[in-house]
């Protein structure tokens, strides 16, 4: 995207106090859609926020003459100005591109079928649940205890609850449960295409924020987390989630430049980990996976691992990648055992090493489907990793 946020960029919901340009007199707007991996897309979730328009304006989506059926949300952008979202799904081949226009629409937009679309609900009990259609709730809390409580979807569970959430390693001290004190959770939007729940609080007088981002056509959640740090004290940001598997052995396949499997029973644990930071020397940004104690497989020297790991009994599979792996001078670990417990974890400094000050990132997708994998997911965790690319005109 041209100096433009794309949907990684945080989206916060607020009324729109402030006139943005409008564009009912003007030529459509128009963008460009890029698949940019060589992988062929199959109803892959788009969002963006429009480079003009105001709430009170009726759009619609159209590409090659055809309305396109498409989300539009109120919100802000980066800096806090009012912003228009937008969401929808778009099927593309292999380095494809893809013209796409958003007009004013003359006369009412058709409903959509609120069975099939996204819906945030509040209990009272202090759950929130994520709709997507009839089939597949997600469980979250009001104050984000846990992270994601419970995945339910056709016949099968995926959570087993009672993890530890959110993870956050203080220089000189050891990994923790994060402090979420003032946590409040608010739904950013809901309809046909996408939900999105958001936390937001401060870690003593410094905020933080979590966006956990629901597609309809795909049963996955995007969880995108900061936090400010300008002391410079958080060496390392982490979650830790409990999976629901039934019957042994668990199997394990890790992503590095190839795919390294293996089973899990008992106690045993598997772990990839790539990349270096502050207090690691250029010898240990290599991959490497281990079992236990031992190294199982080692970077040959061909390039950095993908970060993505799927979980399987005979009946699910959850499929966990990590956005830039490795990649911006942070040292990242996913950690799976016979058990279930996943934890992923990215450090900006070994322990006892002084950390960068400013915010800290981590981003990550998790994917839950039945088995076979490669029949119930239809999307790779290498297309999860590269979401499609917005430009605009």
């Amino acid at each position: 995207m041209k100096d433009l946020p794309n949907r990684r960029t945080f989206l916060g919901t607020a009324a729109f106090a402030l006139a943005a340009p409008a564009f009912r007199d003007d030529p459509p707007v128009r963008f460009r859609l890029i698949e940019t991996a060589g992988l062929r897309r199959f109803g892959y979730p788009v969002s963006a926020l429009l480079p003009a328009g105001t709430p009170d304006q009726p759009y619609q989506l159209v590409s090659d003459g055809q309305v396109v059926p498409a989300q539009f949300t109120a919100t802000k952008g980066p800096a806090g100005g009012p912003r228009v979202a937008l969401d929808f799904a778009a099927s593309l081949g292999p380095l494809e591109t893809r013209e796409y226009q958003v007009q004013v629409r003359e006369g009412e937009a058709p409903p959509y079928d609120t069975r099939r679309g996204m819906t945030i609900e509040r209990p009272g009990d202090g759950r929130v649940l994520v709709r997507s259609g009839a089939d597949l709730i997600w469980g979250l809390r009001e104050d984000l205890d846990g992270h994601l409580n419970s995945v339910h979807g056709g016949r099968l569970d995926y959570v087993a609850g009672g993890s530890a959430g959110l993870l956050v390693r203080e220089r000189g001290g050891d990994w923790r449960p994060f402090e979420r004190s003032g946590a409040n959770a608010r739904g950013e939007r809901s309809g046909p295409f996408a939900a999105i729940v958001v936390y937001a609080g401060k870690r003593g007088d410094v905020p933080w924020r979590l966006d956990a981002i629901f597609p309809r056509t795909k049963s996955w959640v995007e969880t995108r987390w900061e936090v400010n740090d300008p002391g410079a004290s958080i060496t390392g940001l982490g979650v830790e989630l409990g999976l629901l598997v039934e019957g042994a052995p668990t199997l394990v396949d890790f992503g590095t430049r190839a795919t390294v499997y293996a089973t899990l029973k008992g106690d045993e644990s598997m772990a990839l980990v790539a990349g270096g930071c502050p207090g690691h020397s250029a010898a240990e940004r290599g991959w490497v996976v281990t079992k236990g104690n031992q190294v199982f497989a080692r970077d040959p020297g061909l390039g950095g691992a993908e970060g993505w790991v799927h979980v399987m009994d005979q009946m699910r599979c959850t499929a966990a990648a990590v956005s830039e792996f490795a990649q911006l001078d942070h040292r990242d670990r996913i950690e799976v055992t016979a058990g279930g417990r996943l934890r992923i974890t990215r450090e900006f400094a070994t322990r006892d090493t002084a950390p960068p000050a400013g915010p800290k990132r981590l981003d990550w997708w998790l994917h839950f489907v039945p088995m076979p994998v490669q029949v119930g997911a239809l999307t790779s965790p290498q297309a999860m990793q590269s979401p499609l690319r917005v430009e605009w005109d």
